[in-house]
C-alpha cells in the first residue's frame, strides 16, 4: 500500500502542482476525464522540457529517441505495477466473497434453508457490496445456528440425565433416532422435534416408573406402619424376607425405604432393577405381618393362660399391657416373649405352691 501511495504522489507532483495545491484539489481526487487531460499535458510539457534540454546539450536524435523510449518504459512499468496491485486487491476480495458464500451456504444447509435467493440478490453487486451484504446475513444466520445448537444441547443433556436415571441406552447426537428422513439437515426443526420427542418419551418412562414405585410403597404402608419398619428398619424382617446376599446397595435401599415412610421423601433410584427389587421387597412385607400377627396371638394366648394359672393380679397385668404399644413391632414381640419367659420361670419355681393352692380351693 505504501508503494501505491508513493506512485500516486509522484504523479500528482509531476503535473506541476505543489503538495498544498494537490491537497486542496478535490481532496486529492481526480476524475477520469481530468486525469487523461492532465496526463496529456504532462507528457507534452515533459517532452517540451526534455527537447529543450537535449537541444542545448547537443544530443543527437538517436540518443533522444532512446531516452524517450526509456521514459515510456518507466511509465509503462508504473502503470503495470498499479494495475497489478489493484488486481491483487480485487482477487483478495473475490476470495473473501467465495469464502463468505461457502460459510453462508453451510449455515443454511445446517438449518435446512435454501441459500440461493440471497445469493441471487447479491450476484449483480460489486465485491465490496457483496462482502457487506454477506457479512450482514452471516451475522444473522450464525446467531440462529448458535441458538439452535444450544437448544439441541439442552435436549441432549436432559436425555443423557434421564437415560442415566432409568439405566436405559442413551442415544448420541448422531444416533439414527435423530436422523429423520434421508437428507435431513443437522440443525433442522425435524431433528430438534425428534430430540424433544425422545426426551418426552423418557420423561414419561421416568414418571410412570416412579409412580409405580410410589404406588408399591403406599400399598405397603399399612403393613410397614403396623410393624414399625420405618422406625426399627427393614433389617428386622425375618430371614425368609431378607436378601439372599446382603450388600451395601441393599442396606442403602432399605435405609431409603425407611426415610420414605418417615418423611415422604423419595430417594430411590428409578432403574428397572430398582422397581423389581422394590416389588420383591414389599411383596414379603404382608407375609411378615401375618407371621408376626400369628406369633403375637400365640404369645398373648399363652401369657393369658399363665396369668390365670399363676393367679397374676389384675394390677400386674394392666401394668404389663400399658408398657408397650399395640402393634406388630419387634419391640412389642420382644416384650411379649420376655413376659412369657418370666411367667414360665415363675411357674417352674412356684409349681408346688400353686398345686397346694388349687387343692385347698377344691377342698373348700
Amino acid at each position: 500500500m505504501s508503494k501505491r501511495l508513493s506512485i500516486r504522489v509522484s504523479f500528482a507532483n509531476a503535473n506541476g502542482l505543489t503538495d498544498k495545491e494537490n491537497c486542496s484539489n478535490n481532496n486529492g481526487k481526480v476524475l477520469p476525464e481530468i486525469f487523461k487531460h492532465r496526463l496529456a499535458n504532462l507528457a507534452e510539457e515533459t517532452l517540451g522540457s526534455l527537447q529543450q534540454i537535449w537541444k542545448e546539450a547537443g544530443y543527437e536524435d538517436v540518443e533522444c529517441h532512446r531516452l524517450l523510449g526509456d521514459l515510456l518504459n518507466k511509465l509503462k512499468y508504473t502503470c503495470t505495477a498499479e494495475i497489478s496491485a489493484e488486481q491483487q486487491i480485487l482477487e483478495h476480495a473475490r476470495v473473501e466473497v467465495e469464502n463468505k458464500i461457502r460459510q453462508y451456504v453451510h449455515f443454511s444447509k445446517q438449518l435446512g434453508r435454501n441459500a440461493q435467493p440471497i445469493l441471487n440478490n447479491i450476484e449483480p453487486l460489486n465485491y465490496t457490496d457483496k462482502l457487506a451484504e454477506l457479512e450482514a446475513v452471516i451475522e444473522t444466520i450464525s446467531d440462529e445456528v448458535s441458538q439452535r445448537q444450544d437448544l439441541m444441547d439442552v435436549e441432549l443433556l436432559a436425555i443423557r440425565k434421564l437415560a442415566e436415571m432409568l439405566d436405559e441406552p442413551c442415544p448420541s447426537n448422531d444416533s439414527e433416532i435423530f436422523s429423520g428422513p434421508e437428507g435431513t439437515p443437522e440443525l433442522s426443526d425435524v431433528r430438534l422435534a425428534l430430540m424433544k420427542q425422545c426426551r418426552s418419551d423418557l420423561e414419561k418412562v421416568y414418571s410412570d416408573r416412579k409412580a409405580a414405585m410410589v404406588s408399591c410403597l403406599q400399598e405397603a404402608r399399612p403393613h410397614v406402619v403396623d410393624m414399625m419398619l420405618d422406625e426399627e428398619g427393614f433389617h428386622t424382617l425375618e430371614a425368609e424376607c431378607t436378601y439372599s446376599s446382603s450388600t451395601e446397595y441393599h442396606q442403602q435401599f432399605d435405609e431409603k425405604l425407611a426415610i420414605f415412610y418417615r418423611t415422604g421423601e423419595f430417594l430411590l433410584q428409578t432403574r428397572r432393577q430398582d422397581l423389581q427389587l422394590l416389588q420383591s421387597r414389599l411383596s414379603k412385607v404382608g407375609h411378615e405381618k401375618e407371621v408376626r400377627r400369628a406369633q403375637l396371638a400365640a404369645t398373648g394366648a399363652e401369657i393369658a393362660r399363665l396369668w390365670t394359672l399363676l393367679r397374676t393380679p389384675s394390677a400386674e397385668r394392666e401394668a404389663f399391657q400399658a408398657s408397650f404399644k399395640m402393634n406388630l413391632s419387634m419391640a412389642t414381640l420382644s416384650k411379649g416373649l420376655d413376659e412369657l419367659a418370666r411367667l414360665k420361670l415363675i411357674r417352674t419355681s412356684s409349681l408346688g405352691r400353686v398345686v397346694s393352692s388349687i387343692r385347698n380351693d377344691i377342698l373348700c
